[in-house]
């Protein structure tokens, strides 16, 4: 979005902007942005565009299974661990 559009949908929608140039009303977006700015964070690539969707997909059903039932988080990685081996064994 242009600056002044984006200013314009914060406004309205309280929103931490995408475009830095923005003004950016949200107290805890500012919060955000000055912690990463005084710290120099850096951008490390999400899980979600860094993995294969095939092992993403079985993943999400896994942790599901988790939350739902945290004695089985052995069970859940096993499971997340296989589906791995295999979408990278095929791409090799």
């Amino acid at each position: 979005m242009s600056v002044d559009a984006q200013n314009q949908w914060n406004e309205m929608m309280g929103f931490t902007p995408a475009n830095s140039k923005a003004n950016n009303p949200n107290v805890v977006g500012q919060n955000v942005q000055n912690w990463v700015n005084d710290n120099q964070a850096q951008l490390v690539l999400r899980y979600w565009e860094a993995t294969p969707p095939d092992i993403v997909d079985a993943a999400v059903d896994e942790l599901a299974r988790f939350m739902l039932n945290p004695d089985q988080y052995m069970e859940v990685l096993t499971t997340i661990q296989q589906k791995a081996d295999q979408v990278w064994a095929e791409r090799e």
